[in-house]
């Protein structure tokens, strides 16, 4: 799954809209529609901002913790 649709599912999991991401990333809606879309790519400074906003591990957006739990 790429990192955008793991993303927007999480968001919507946690029942979030774009909008309230946006608000705790300090971000435009239309910046995290683009996240979601793959559109952007995450400097290493923004990744522990993410993974808080969608309250996640940061190795998650790194793929690390989604291909561990296929393997298991």
């Amino acid at each position: 799954m790429a990192l955008g649709d793991t993303l927007r599912s999480r968001r919507e999991e946690l029942g979030l809209t774009q909008t309230e991401i946006a608000a705790r990333l300090r971000w435009s809606q239309p910046q995290v529609s683009r996240l979601e879309a793959d559109g952007v790519d995450l400097r290493v400074s923004q990744v522990a901002d993410v993974a808080r906003a969608y309250e996640v591990a940061p190795d998650v957006l790194a793929g690390v913790a989604v291909a561990e739990q296929g393997a298991a």
